[in-house]
C-alpha cells in the first residue's frame, strides 16, 4: 500500500522557499502559517529572517519582536533582533538584545563576536576587547581556527585604536562637544527617520539628569514626530515647569494643542511666545494657523504677512496666507502667494514641495476646480494631496444612504491605500500583497501609526471584512466609519503635506 501524501506544513513550505533563496514566496507563506497561527513564533522568526533577507530590516526586526513576545526563551529570536537593530544603527537596542541572547546561551561564541562588534560602534573599546577574547576562546574550544582568527585581528585593530587614542589626548586637550551639540545631533538623528534610536538617547539623558528643560524640550519634538501628541505635550509640560520662558516649548506645545482642538490653550501659548519673542516668524504662522481654524481669516492674514515681514523666504508662510485669502475668496492674492512659494521652494531646490506647490497651483486656477471639489463633500480637501484617495472615499460617502455595506467595502479600500500611502511615505513600503493586518502593525510598531491612529485604521479594516464576507452593516456603522476615514485623512496631510490644513467641520451625508 502506497504511503499517503502528508502535504507539508506552511511553516515548512517557507522554509524550503527561503532555503532556495525564494525570499518573497517565503514571506508570503509565513504570513499564512502566521494567519493560521497567530501565537507561532517560528513563523514570525522565519519571516523576519526572509525580511532581512530581501533588505527590509524594520520589517524583520518587527517579526523578530512578535516572536519574542510569544516565546522569550530562544536565543535565536534575541541574535536575529540584535543583528537587525544593529544595521538600523539602534545600537543601545542592539545590545540589550545579544545580552539577553548571551544569558540563554552563555556558550555561543556568534553572540560573543556580535558583542563586541556593537561595543565597538559604541566605542566601549575595553568591553569589546573583552567580548572578542571571549569568542575567540570559545570558537578555539570547537576547533574553528579561521573564526578565532577573526577576533583576534579584531581585537589586535582595537588595541591599536585605543593607544592611538590614548596618545591623541595626551597630545591635545580633550574636546568635548557641548550640550546644544549633542542635541542637536539628536535630533538630527531623528530628521533622517531614526525617531526610536534617538528617543532612547533622550530618555537616558533624562535618567541622568531629570531637570533639564532642554531635553524634555527634545524628547518632545522627537515624540511629535513620531505621532505621539499626549506624550509630547507631557514633555513640553515638564520642560515649561523647569524654565517657563522656554519659547521653543512653547511653540510647540501650541501647534500640538491646536492639532488635539485646544484651539484656546495654542492661542495662549503662541501668545506667550510672541511677547517672549516679538520676531518669531514660526509662531506667527503658527497662531495665524489658529486663527484661520476659529474662523478669524483677518486676524490668520495679518499673522501670515507679519511672518512673511520678518522671514521674507518663508514659502510656508506664503501659503498659508494664500489658504486663508481663498476663504476670503481674495482668489488673485490666493494665486499669487501660491506663485511666490512655489519660486521660493524652486530657489530652495526642494523639488518635492515645489512640483506639489505647482500642481496645487494648476488645480486653484482651473475654472472647473471650484466645481469639482464641490461634488466631493466631506473628503473635498483630499483633492489637492491625493486625489484617488478623495476619489475613493468620496464614492464610498455617495453609498452611505443607500447601500451602507458597499459604504463600509469602500471605506475597506480607502484604508488599505492610505496604509500603504504611508509605509511609501516612511520608506517601509514592501509589496501591494501584504496583509493590511502585517502592515498597519508593522508602522504601529516602529512609532509611524499613532495609537489612535492605528484604532480606527483596525476598525475600518474589520467593518469593511464583515461587510464584503457577511453583506452586514447599517448607516449607523457606516457614518462612524465615515467620521473615522476623514479624521484619517487629515491626519495624513498634517503629517504629510500640510501640518496645518483646516478642513471644513464633517457634514453627516443626507438619510433617504
Amino acid at each position: 500500500m502506497p504511503a499517503p501524501n502528508i502535504e507539508p506544513s506552511h511553516l515548512d513550505k517557507g522554509k524550503e522557499q527561503a532555503h532556495q533563496g525564494n525570499y518573497k514566496r517565503a514571506i508570503a507563506t509565513f504570513s499564512q502559517a502566521i494567519a493560521l497561527d497567530p501565537y507561532l513564533a517560528e513563523a514570525y522568526y522565519r519571516r523576519g529572517l526572509a525580511y532581512a533577507n530581501i533588505g527590509n530590516l524594520h520589517a524583520a526586526v518587527f517579526d523578530y519582536t512578535e516572536a519574542l513576545k510569544h516565546d522569550q526563551s530562544r536565543m535565536e529570536f534575541y541574535f536575529a533582533r540584535a543583528f537587525g537593530r544593529l544595521e538600523l544603527k539602534n545600537f543601545s537596542g542592539a545590545l540589550t538584545d545579544i545580552q539577553s541572547a548571551i544569558s540563554c546561551n552563555f556558550n555561543y561564541a556568534p553572540a560573543h563576536q556580535l558583542k563586541g562588534t556593537i561595543e565597538t560602534k559604541l566605542t566601549m573599546f575595553p568591553t569589546a576587547i573583552s567580548s572578542f577574547k571571549h569568542a575567540a576562546q570559545l570558537y578555539l574550544a570547537a576547533n574553528d581556527k579561521e573564526s578565532c582568527r577573526n577576533c583576534l585581528q579584531k581585537i589586535e585593530k582595537l588595541q591599536f585604536s585605543t593607544a592611538k587614542m590614548q596618545e591623541k589626548v595626551q597630545q591635545q586637550p580633550t574636546q568635548l562637544l557641548s550640550q546644544e551639540q549633542l542635541l542637536t545631533q539628536i535630533l538630527q538623528q531623528a530628521e533622517k527617520g531614526d525617531c526610536i534610536g534617538a528617543l532612547q538617547a533622550l530618555d537616558w539623558a533624562i535618567q541622568v539628569d531629570d531637570k533639564d528643560a532642554k531635553v524634555y524640550c527634545c524628547r518632545g519634538i522627537v515624540k511629535s514626530k513620531m505621532g505621539n501628541k499626549q506624550g509630547a505635550i507631557a514633555d513640553f509640560n515638564n520642560a515649561l515647569e523647569l524654565n517657563p520662558q522656554n519659547a521653543i516649548a512653547l511653540r510647540n506645545r501650541g501647534k500640538l494643542r491646536f492639532l488635539v482642538g485646544d484651539c484656546l490653550g495654542a492661542m495662549g501659548d503662541l501668545n506667550q511666545v510672541l511677547h517672549i519673542d516679538a520676531q518669531d516668524a514660526m509662531s506667527y504662522v503658527a497662531r495665524g494657523d489658529v486663527c484661520m481654524a476659529m474662523g478669524n481669516y483677518q486676524g490668520a492674514i495679518s499673522d501670515f504677512s507679519q511672518a512673511i515681514a520678518i522671514k521674507p523666504d518663508y514659502p510656508e508662510a506664503y501659503l498659508s496666507r494664500a489658504q486663508a485669502y481663498a476663504h476670503q475668496e481674495e482668489m488673485q492674492k490666493a494665486i499669487s502667494d501660491r506663485q511666490i512659494a512655489a519660486s521660493q521652494f524652486c530657489a530652495k531646490q526642494d523639488w518635492d514641495n515645489y512640483n506639489k506647490t505647482l500642481n496645487q497651483l494648476k488645480q486653484f486656477q482651473s475654472p472647473s476646480f471650484r466645481a469639482d471639489t464641490s461634488n466631493l463633500g466631506n473628503f473635498a480637501f483630499l483633492q489637492t494631496y491625493e486625489p484617488q484617495l478623495a476619489n475613493l472615499a468620496t464614492l464610498a460617502e455617495q453609498y452611505y444612504t443607500n447601500d451602507p455595506v458597499t459604504c463600509l467595502m469602500k471605506l475597506r479600500q480607502f484604508g488599505e491605500l492610505l496604509a500603504q500611502l504611508v509605509a511609501k511615505k516612511v520608506g517601509v513600503y514592501l509589496l501591494p500583497e501584504e496583509p493590511q493586518l502585517d502592515l498597519l502593525n508593522r508602522l504601529h510598531y516602529t512609532g509611524y501609526l499613532p495609537d489612535d491612529m492605528h484604532r480606527m485604521f483596525q476598525d475600518i479594516r474589520r467593518e469593511g471584512n464583515r461587510a464584503a464576507h457577511d453583506r452586514t452593516g447599517d448607516r449607523r456603522l457606516a457614518l462612524k466609519q465615515l467620521k473615522s476615514a476623514r479624521e484619517l485623512g487629515i491626519w495624513y496631510c498634517r503629517s504629510f503635506d500640510n501640518a496645518f490644513i483646516t478642513p471644513d467641520p464633517f457634514i453627516p451625508p443626507s438619510e433617504p
